[in-house]
């Protein structure tokens, strides 16, 4: 297998991680990759950014932005990156399994959670069924895999 050659443009951090030696890279694509560079170890990661400034609160998804490169991080669980043209805005305050088809328990403390990123769109909450309680979604989204809480 070849690897697609990448354009360097900013060498973000050097570290030395539990597996050795690594550098946090930015290529001229939009990915963003930290490499280990002790055998075939090779995990992704991200740079900080330094070409702006964050904006107080999340940006819309998909709205325009000018800035290179920059990845903004939010609470609760609200990240968004900027990759010179759009924001693209993740929230995430559900746990493991949402978005998903199978049934996610929750418990008597849970309330409400949501997920958002391009692909799905859930707003979810914890209810009591016969078999117990679940997270019972929907989706804000044609095409949205948001788990619905089993009926029986």
């Amino acid at each position: 297998m070849q690897l697609p050659e990448l354009e360097l443009v900013e060498v973000c951090e050097i570290a030395i991680t539990s597996t050795g030696p690594a550098l946090a890279i930015r290529t001229g694509m939009r990915a963003v990759f930290v490499v280990a560079v002790v055998g075939l170890t090779i995990a992704s990661g991200s740079c900080s950014s330094s070409t702006g400034d964050c904006p107080d609160t999340p940006p819309s998804s998909r709205s325009a932005c000018d800035v290179s490169s920059l990845d903004c991080h939010y609470d609760p669980g609200t990240s968004c990156e900027c990759d010179g043209e759009v924001w693209y805005c993740r929230t995430q305050t559900c746990p493991l399994g949402i978005p998903g088809t199978e049934p996610v328990t929750c418990s008597a403390t849970d309330t409400g959670c949501d997920y958002s990123d391009w692909e799905h769109d859930c707003s979810c909450g914890c209810i009591d069924t016969p078999a117990g309680r679940y997270w019972d979604c929907i989706g804000g989204t044609i095409g949205s895999i948001c788990p619905k809480a089993p009926q029986a």
